[in-house]
């Protein structure tokens, strides 16, 4: 695959399988995005549902630059993602997009000038609240843009755990304790996040992958965001910025800094660290040994 473009600002990368039924919804919020130097680039992967068709007719007359591939196997989030990344031309950001994805028609506009403006960030996402997707069949497209937090980026633990944050908060209620609006983050979610991709490059996981393979689509936004704060690079959510997303799954509301302690506390389960001290003495000398066993009891579990 080796696709000739245009000098572009961004380029935009979306990842379909199986999604017929979120793209035309999709495509309306992105013919509806008000920043216009952007180009499209779409990679299927072996979709066994009518997604192919249905990307070919809406691709024939969409206003922007794009270009799809059709792949004869599922390589996953990640494999499609690196693929596009390094065929798909050379634009100064880009941005991963899911199929389940429904865009502010702010958004490409804000993320960029955001980006243009700091030039220490590699890494910016729209606040992410819950699509019920559901809903738009029965009660329209404005309906089914809730009130509730999908994800607010991502966040590390001392235990070097990560969750996506805020997950399942109501907005009107988590609004008002945030006193500025760009929230700094460990990492951004790999649902709509836009790079810098001089900083990407300059952390690539291998000279063909920047996002690790053997995740294949779960979790590999987990490993990138660690890659690219360990080499100091600084990562945000812009709660002004709105986007919505439908997911299937995801972890518990409480499973936060108070919401794990109280877990450890009231029912012995979430993450335990067992520290032994073993003091032992040999040959008439005390020796000190302090030898720290780690157990990690994941019995709560990750998403």
């Amino acid at each position: 695959m080796s696709i000739e473009t245009s000098s572009i600002k961004l380029s935009v990368h979306l990842v379909t399988w199986n999604g017929v039924r979120y793209l035309p919804y999709l495509f309306d919020s992105l013919r509806a995005q008000t920043y216009k130097d952007w180009e499209l680039f779409v990679w299927d992967n072996d979709s066994q549902d009518e997604t192919p068709l249905v990307l070919r007719g809406l691709l024939a007359d969409f206003p922007v630059p794009h270009h799809a591939t059709f792949h004869k196997d599922n390589i996953g989030f990640a494999g499609g993602h690196n693929r596009l990344f390094f065929h798909a031309g050379s634009s100064e950001y880009f941005l991963l997009l899911n199929q389940d994805m429904y865009l502010d028609p702010l958004c490409f506009e804000r993320l960029v000038s955001f980006l243009d403006k700091n030039q220490k960030a590699a890494a910016v996402s729209p606040r992410l609240m819950r699509w019920d997707f559901p809903v738009v069949e029965t009660n329209g497209i404005e309906k089914s843009l809730t009130n509730v937090v999908d994800a607010l980026g991502l966040k590390i633990f001392r235990s070097r755990r990560v969750i996506e944050q805020y997950t399942k908060y109501h907005w009107n209620e988590l609004s008002s304790s945030f006193s500025d609006r760009v929230l700094p983050v460990f990492g951004v979610s790999g649902a709509l996040p836009m790079f810098r991709r001089s900083a990407i490059e300059s952390v690539q996981f291998t000279p063909d992958q920047f996002l690790d393979e053997t995740y294949h689509s779960y979790k590999e936004d987990v490993d990138l965001a660690y890659r690219l704060f360990s080499a100091g690079y600084h990562s945000y959510v812009l709660l002004d910025v709105v986007s919505h997303h439908d997911r299937s799954g995801a972890g518990p509301k409480g499973l936060d800094d108070r919401g794990l302690q109280k877990i450890n506390e009231n029912n012995h389960r979430g993450l335990n660290i067992i520290v032994i001290k073993i003091t032992f003495v040999r040959y008439g000398k005390t020796c000190i040994g302090r030898i720290y066993f780690l157990i990690f009891l994941l019995l709560y579990g990750m998403k």
